[in-house]
């Protein structure tokens, strides 16, 4: 039983905002509530800290009826008005048709729109903060759910005190207390029956696995809690080396230079793929570390993954996250005229110029041709060839590709300019000069078509 006073979860609310150097003194406050035991305590303890006159500030509800109970979820919402109205305070409800989770997955469907309403009640409502009503019991819980995972020494960061405006003032209390405080302030709530049901991993967690370390330990889940914050604490400085390995392989967002990434020890590297995987909202998860490794270290090329909708292409010294969207391929574009054209993912700007108009023939992602409307650009066929600048020798367009290090993805999109069914220009992604045929480069007295390829 524990022994906390049910005036002391009023008092660590308040030393959360203290030290987190929060200052919410005549701010606009939203409370989620779910009209559960949490949220509702939540509100009871921020009111307190209102009338107590320890602070002083605007409150707001935010509710989200997602319509998966029934006449549950319609009672949860009464509730949530009628605690409204009883306090004078604002209320700001979102009410979702259940269809939109048809094929979907629940949790992260529910938690998108969720998140999604608060974003528009923040601005709507000229809110500086949103509380939300995590607990302690929910942070060790995604500790455990992270652990079993396979997750790194940064799972104690898995939830946040406080990120953006997003506030979390009873992360230092446990369910327990909450509960306690409930019973002891006649706060009114309702129960979810579902988290009574252990269909998902974090109920299995609550319900199974957590209520069963007091017989291990009494201090179990402070120490274990506790120990995740110190492993934290403790590999800061392999955190500045990962930041470093991360900043020196990464090309951007989405795409990791593995050359660069196999200099630093087998550590670093799995570090640095959990950080890439997370910055594009991927579970990095032990075993999908191992997966790309293997990759990594394969001699083939063109190699696929596909994880959580999307898909990790390995390409000669890069792998790539890329969304798992089968898009339709443009095979042929015919151009008449000036402007610009979308062609696979590339936006291709085509301007006809005069003779002494400037040029830049080092520009990577410029072509210039001695040539005139109508023109095609099309994706490559078998036996293409270019009879290449400055001699016209011929080159296999395929081979020219492949020695160029370009990938099967792109070899297969790439925009080819042609002229009579010829390849008379060959964009090389900026990896290399771009091709032409030697017949049409351009001279002093030619007029000639301007070609501005950017990657989109």
């Amino acid at each position: 039983m524990s022994k906390m006073k049910t005036k002391d979860i009023v008092k660590i609310a308040h030393k959360y905002f203290v030290s987190e150097n929060i200052n919410i003194e005549g701010k606009n406050i939203g409370v989620a509530y779910s009209s559960g035991s949490d949220s509702s305590v939540l509100l009871s303890v921020m009111l307190a800290l209102k009338t107590s006159n320890l602070l002083n500030f605007n409150l707001s509800l935010i509710h989200v009826n997602y319509n998966l109970r029934g006449s549950d979820s319609t009672n949860d919402m009464l509730l949530a008005k009628k605690i409204a109205m009883q306090n004078s305070i604002p209320i700001y409800i979102k009410e979702v048709d259940k269809s939109v989770f048809e094929n979907e997955n629940l949790q992260f469907k529910a938690r998108t729109l969720r998140y999604s309403f608060f974003e528009e009640v923040k601005e709507d409502a000229k809110l500086d903060y949103i509380l939300l009503a995590h607990h302690k019991d929910d942070l060790l819980e995604g500790i455990i759910y992270k652990m079993c995972r396979g997750s790194g020494t940064s799972i104690i960061k898995s939830m946040r005190r406080k990120i953006k405006y997003f506030l979390r003032p009873l992360i230092d209390v446990y369910k327990e207390d909450i509960l306690i405080y409930a019973t002891l302030n006649e706060v009114e709530y309702r129960d979810d029956y579902t988290n009574k049901k252990n269909i998902y991993s974090r109920n299995k967690i609550r319900n199974v696995i957590v209520p069963t370390l007091s017989d291990i330990h009494s201090n179990a889940k402070d120490n274990i809690i506790n120990f995740c914050d110190r492993v934290y604490k403790e590999t800061s400085i392999l955190r500045k080396r990962v930041n470093h390995a991360y900043k020196k392989s990464s090309l951007n967002k989405k795409t990791i230079d593995t050359n660069k990434l196999s200099k630093y020890r087998i550590i670093i590297q799995n570090k640095v793929l959990i950080r890439f995987l997370v910055i594009n909202k991927i579970e990095p998860t032990e075993k999908r570390i191992l997966e790309i490794r293997k990759i990594i270290k394969s001699n083939r090329q063109n190699i696929l993954l596909p994880i959580d909708g999307f898909i990790l292409v390995k390409r000669y010294n890069e792998i790539e996250i890329k969304n798992n969207k089968k898009n339709k391929i443009v095979t042929s574009l015919s151009i008449n005229s000036d402007g610009v054209y979308l062609f696979n993912g590339v936006s291709v700007s085509v301007k006809k110029c005069l003779a002494g108009d400037v040029v830049n023939f080092n520009d990577m992602n410029t072509i210039y041709l001695k040539t005139d409307y109508p023109i095609e650009i099309r994706t490559r066929l078998n036996g293409d060839y270019i009879k290449s600048y400055p001699n016209g020798e011929k080159h296999s367009v395929r081979k020219l590709l492949i020695d160029s290090k370009i990938s099967l993805e792109a070899r297969n999109t790439l925009p080819l300019i042609c002229k009579n069914d010829f390849v008379v220009g060959v964009y090389m992604k900026s990896i290399v000069l771009n091709r032409i045929d030697y017949k049409y480069a351009v001279g002093e007295t030619d007029s000639f078509l301007k070609f501005e390829f950017t990657d989109l």
